[in-house]
């Protein structure tokens, strides 16, 4: 099935062919298509800009609202790694608080493997 609508453009460019046309077609309002005339074309264009408008719009508010939730964002991760260092500094580094805030307590870490090249020059 073939759609009327012919590829996508940029508002920008949609904004250009309807300068273009206006011009145009002011200077000659005797043309019409079989489905649209002059008063139809500026229906159709002044819903395009309260549509384009709307959408800036609620691009500023977006905006807004995502930075805002990064500097609530910011705040909320500073004050948990703050809480972590206190669970440990407070119930110290094997407790069970300190795991139940996401860490890993120090007897359950695995102890460090001597590397190849450490082994090798370790006297013998």
């Amino acid at each position: 099935m073939e759609s009327d609508m012919p590829n996508r453009k940029s508002p920008k460019v949609i904004r250009d062919e309807v300068t273009t046309a206006l011009a145009m077609w002011s200077m000659n309002p005797d043309l019409s298509l079989p489905d649209m005339d002059l008063a139809g074309y500026q229906k159709l264009v002044n819903e395009f800009d309260q549509n384009d408008a709307l959408i800036r719009e609620l691009g500023l508010k977006t905006d807004a609202a995502r930075v805002a939730r990064e500097e609530v964002g910011t705040k909320l991760s500073s004050l948990y790694t703050r809480l972590r260092s206190a669970t440990r500094g407070i119930y110290g580094p094997n407790s069970t608080q300190v795991s139940q805030v996401g860490m890993v307590r120090s007897i359950e870490r695995k102890s460090r493997r001597e590397s190849a090249s450490a082994v090798a020059a370790s006297p013998a």
